[in-house]
């Protein structure tokens, strides 16, 4: 056995052991017990390469929503939106909860179930894309990035045609009232979407909490930015905070309008939620701005400098700021292939 084979690892509250592959499974000794994974060996997206190299810390988000919740689990139901290999999915089960998987991606879904058989345990898997309203529409399958087709990337050709439904209209139908407690949506910028689809499932389950993932590169491809989101999500009777430790939030300033780093997660809460009591909430920091053009200017991922260039765009405030000639001369030197073309385009419009 190499000695790797059990190297610990820390992630905040966890402590997770690497046990040896089997197959394609790989094994992973969690807080809880064993959790098994499924993953192709064909299979390469960066979730998947975690698993393979031997990086469980992956899962680390996933145990700290458990811990944050800090419920306990009988009878209560997990939403899964954008599933993917049930990174957050198992660990749920594995606590005791009932959870309920939305994954457009075929490939992911075929995993998941075999992932789901491995450990029995209670999950359900739906393969459909979750929208505003349901229907039939075009998706390109792309790992964790799977997505709706969009204009933007010009991805038309690899699109296939699947189903997509709304949490309300899945909700009218389902066996589950009075127990959905959490909510994860990872949908590579079909989050307002899910949003708007959901209204009566947030008012029937009395605003379950939502753990989300903001991708402001993602929300670009529909011409969206944080703010969409976030205006939306108060709309409904949440308010964002930011998760510093599973006793501290951070909660959204009431007049912030841009997200200071592209990929955020969020604990979007009621105000009346009880959860709310039980932890220490700070106030946002006030250099959104130093830190929005301090992150863009230090990020070496092009798509990352696409989606600061976009947040500028939709924010014309932002150009009279000390770091814009800086941002200003990398932007103009952006060779990447998928986003030089319309980063010169944003270049041209904004100066």
């Amino acid at each position: 056995m190499r000695n790797n084979d059990y190297a610990k690892y820390s992630c905040g509250v966890n402590s997770f052991r690497t046990l040896p592959k089997e197959g394609q499974c790989y094994l992973i000794n969690s807080e809880v017990g064993p959790l098994t994974y499924f993953v192709l060996d064909s299979y390469n997206d960066p979730l998947a390469r975690a698993l393979k190299e031997e990086k469980p810390t992956i899962l680390s988000e996933a145990f700290n929503y458990i811990h944050f919740l800090n419920l306990s689990m009988k009878n209560y139901i997990m939403l899964d939106i954008g599933a993917n290999l049930g990174i957050y999915s198992l660990p749920f089960a594995k606590n005791g909860y009932e959870v309920v998987a939305f994954e457009a991606n075929r490939q992911n879904c075929t995993q998941i179930r075999a992932s789901i058989e491995k450990n029995n345990l209670n999950v359900s898997v739906i393969e459909k894309a979750v929208t505003e309203t349901s229907g039939t529409y075009r998706f390109v399958e792309a790992g964790p990035y799977g997505h709706l087709e969009n204009s933007f990337l010009n991805d038309n050709s690899s699109a296939s045609i699947i189903e997509g439904t709304s949490i309300d209209d899945w909700y009218a139908s389902a066996d589950c009232k009075g127990r959905i407690r959490a909510i994860k949506i990872d949908i590579e910028g079909g989050e307002l979407d899910a949003i708007k689809g959901m209204k009566n499932l947030i008012v029937a389950e009395n605003h379950p909490l939502i753990y989300m993932e903001i991708n402001t590169w993602c929300l670009a491809w529909n011409n969206i930015t944080a703010k969409h989101i976030w205006d939306e999500i108060k709309s409904v009777g949440y308010w964002p905070y930011r998760m510093v430790s599973i006793d501290i939030l951070e909660k959204l300033s009431p007049d912030a309008d841009i997200q200071q780093s592209v990929v955020m997660n969020y604990m979007m809460i009621n105000d009346n939620d009880e959860i709310l009591k039980r932890k220490t909430v700070i106030s946002q920091q006030s250099d959104i701005d130093d830190s929005f053009f301090s992150k863009g200017i230090a990020s070496t991922n092009p798509c990352e400098t696409y989606a600061v260039a976009y947040t500028i765009l939709q924010h014309p405030r932002l150009l009279k700021h000390k770091e814009m000639e800086r941002f200003a001369e990398k932007l103009s030197n952006q060779n990447d292939d998928m986003n030089k073309k319309i980063c010169e385009e944003i270049y041209r419009e904004l100066f």
